[in-house]
């Protein structure tokens, strides 16, 4: 499936009606945006998938009766030309990482506001990153508390940007998501990148994560 260009086909997978209801609502007053079917559980929403082929599934990461973490996980598996909106209650920044390293594209507390939701969900369509503000902060804070950290070896050659980098591919944050966050463009993205796998001394971004775990930069 191609990027969408005209009216946006959307799942909503949420255990609460209520919820399911509303965003539908919110997001059928949008003129390109169309709420094709809803989903209670990963099973159905899968069922949905493959019935109705939406360009973005729109979830709640964790419910009663439904693990979207595991969801996210077999959409970017068996459906990669899907894009995955998590819209979520859970606070802290946990199941964020979690989700990132999942492959959602988009991650958008429910305490957003209206245009910040439809932003979300039409990047996600894209296969684009959206990072929402709440959500930056989070990668401040746990890239500050890194940063703080006593370095040694190969990380002192490394700049502020580099670690920056680093962290954020460590997380599982795609080059958009990396340059909207940055501020830079995506080309700019992976010219940093290419320039850290060289100080490195790696070719693959998992060489970067092992890199990353072994200097003590990276939580499993």
């Amino acid at each position: 499936m191609t990027a969408p260009t005209g009216v946006i086909r959307i799942v909503i997978v949420d255990d609460m009606t209520i919820m399911r209801q509303g965003l539908r609502l919110l997001l059928e007053a949008e003129e390109d945006l169309q709420v094709v079917g809803e989903a209670e559980d990963a099973e159905r929403a899968l069922q949905l998938v493959q019935g109705l082929s939406p360009h973005v599934v729109v979830m709640e990461v964790k419910g009663r009766a439904l693990d979207g973490l595991s969801l996210c996980r077999s959409l970017r598996q068996h459906n990669p030309q899907v894009g995955v909106a998590i819209l979520t209650s859970q606070d802290g920044p946990g199941y964020f990482f979690e989700a990132l390293r999942c492959g959602c594209h988009a991650y958008i507390p429910k305490s957003a506001q209206h245009a910040e939701v439809v932003s979300g969900i039409r990047s996600a369509a894209r296969l684009q990153g959206y990072i929402h503000p709440l959500v930056g902060g989070w990668l401040m804070q746990d890239f500050a508390s890194r940063s703080a950290r006593p370095r040694s070896g190969q990380t002192k050659e490394l700049s502020p940007r580099d670690l920056q980098v680093l962290e954020m591919v460590s997380q599982g944050l795609t080059n958009p998501q990396m340059a909207q966050f940055l501020r830079v463009s995506v080309n700019t993205v992976r010219r940093h990148r290419a320039r850290l796998m060289r100080k490195v001394g790696v070719r693959q971004v998992g060489g970067l994560i092992r890199f990353a775990l072994n200097q003590g930069l990276l939580k499993v």
